[in-house]
């Protein structure tokens, strides 16, 4: 089962994507589990107990950033995560790629960027079995680099 959190400040926004993603993961009859986060801390404490496939993650959550708690999340991880921000900021796009994000949405988004980003991730993801494909991951001093094979 893939487990997908989507982490926005804005209920409308959480509503939204999560809305997108069910029907796209629905129509290819994929097993799947959202997790819904206001806060970015919030997040970071899930992300410890649940093993989530794909994180969807505002850059401005209000009282934190979602760049630090993406961050956090490399730092901490066990297996890897693949990570796409939803956010109305362009300007952070370059600091997001140093943390290896998956993908960068803009807001307001366009069901077909993000079905677009949606196929992206699914190739990376073996739908048949529903295991990650082969990759193999190295912790260093930024966190984890991950190489596909």
């Amino acid at each position: 089962m893939i487990k997908i959190a989507i982490c926005d400040d804005e209920m409308i926004i959480r509503k939204q994507l999560g809305s997108n993603i069910s029907h796209y993961l629905s129509m290819r009859k994929i097993k799947f589990k959202l997790y819904y986060y206001k806060y970015g801390n919030d997040l970071l404490e899930a992300s410890n107990q649940i093993d989530f496939s794909f994180i969807f993650l505002d850059i401005d959550l209000g009282n934190c950033n979602g760049v630090e708690i993406a961050k956090k999340i490399r730092k901490n991880q066990v297996k890897p995560i693949n990570i796409v921000f939803v956010t109305n900021y362009t300007e952070y796009q370059t600091m997001a790629i140093s943390i290896h994000t998956f993908d960068y949405l803009i807001k307001p988004i366009v069901n077909n960027k993000l079905y677009s980003v949606l196929d992206d991730l699914m190739f990376w993801y073996n739908k048949e079995g529903h295991k990650q494909r082969e990759r193999v991951s190295f912790k260093t001093i930024v966190g984890i680099i991950t190489i596909y094979m």
